[in-house]
């Protein structure tokens, strides 16, 4: 569940990873809330043109799995997979 003094949409990357660490939030949990984003914003913004996202909830899965275990996942351990569209000359 994720902690209602955590909001992942206007958190940086550091207090990110330091809420998934302080279990604050899952990396799962952050990885679903990062893709309802992407559902309900990317139709309007046209920015994520490619995404694996079965790749990216397992990713998530396992860094909840090494964390539960007492290890570190990295940074945040749960970065979601994509390519961003640029524009071409």
């Amino acid at each position: 569940m994720i902690s209602a003094a955590f909001q992942p949409a206007f958190a940086t990357a550091a207090e990110t990873a330091a809420a998934v660490r302080r279990k604050q939030i899952s990396a799962s949990e952050l990885m679903q809330e990062t893709l309802r984003r992407i559902d309900r914003h990317n139709p309007a913004l046209n920015a994520v043109v490619w995404q694996d996202r079965e790749a990216a909830l397992a990713r998530a899965r396992q860094a909840d799995e090494v964390l539960a275990r007492g290890g570190a996942a990295g940074a945040i351990g749960a970065a979601a997979p994509k390519t961003r569209k640029t524009a071409r000359p």
